[in-house]
C-alpha cells in the first residue's frame, strides 16, 4: 500500500475495492482458471456448461485443459515481460500457481517460508514470487505490510 493509504489509516479492504486493478495502479491480475466462480469447490452452472462446452462438467479435466493449454503461457508471458515481482493469491491454489510458474526449479528458483508467505526469487533475474492467502481468507494490514516490504526489496514501485 502507498504511503497515502498508511497515512490516512486506510484498510487493505479499502485499499483492493478503490485502488488495486484500478486504472493507474499499474497491477495486473491473471486468473490461473479463466472461468472462476465464488467458490472453487462448487460444481459450473449448467448455463457456463452450455456457453463452454463438456469439458466444464468435470473439473479435473477442466483443469488438467488448462494446465496443459493456459499454464505455459502465462508462465511465457511472465518470463517475456519485464514484472519485478508477482503476488499469487490463494493458499488452495499454491500447487497451481508453483506447476504455472515453474517455481520448484532449483537451477531458476530459490525459496523460502516468510510468516504465511512462501516467497520465490529467481537465481538470474531480478524478479520474484509471493505465494499468499486470498483476500477472504486470513488476510491482514500485517500480511500486506510483509508483502510490501518485499516487493519493496524487490524495487518494485507501488501505487
Amino acid at each position: 500500500m502507498s504511503e497515502e493509504y498508511k497515512k490516512n489509516q486506510k484498510t487493505w479492504e479499502d485499499y483492493c475495492k478503490k485502488k488495486l486493478f484500478r486504472k493507474g495502479s499499474r497491477v495486473a491480475n491473471i486468473n490461473l482458471f479463466p472461468i472462476g466462480k465464488e467458490e472453487l469447490s462448487k460444481k459450473f452452472d449448467n448455463k457456463i456448461i452450455e456457453l463452454y462446452g463438456e469439458v466444464l462438467k468435470y473439473r479435473e479435466i477442466y483443469k488438467a485443459k488448462v494446465r496443459a493449454e493456459r499454464f505455459p503461457k502465462i508462465r511465457e508471458f511472465v518470463e517475456n515481460s519485464n514484472v519485478k515481482a508477482v503476488v499469487c493469491y490463494g493458499r488452495s491454489c499454491f500447487e497451481d500457481f508453483i506447476l504455472a510458474l515453474q517455481l520448484y526449479n532449483p537451477d531458476r528458483f530459490h525459496y523460502n517460508i516468510e510468516d504465511n508467505l512462501l516467497v520465490f526469487e529467481h537465481k538470474s533475474k531480478s524478479f520474484g514470487v509471493i505465494l499468499t492467502n486470498h483476500f477472504s481468507r486470513a488476510f491482514s494490514d500485517s500480511l500486506v505490510e510483509r508483502i510490501v516490504i518485499r516487493l519493496k526489496n524487490w524495487n518494485v514501485e507501488l501505487p
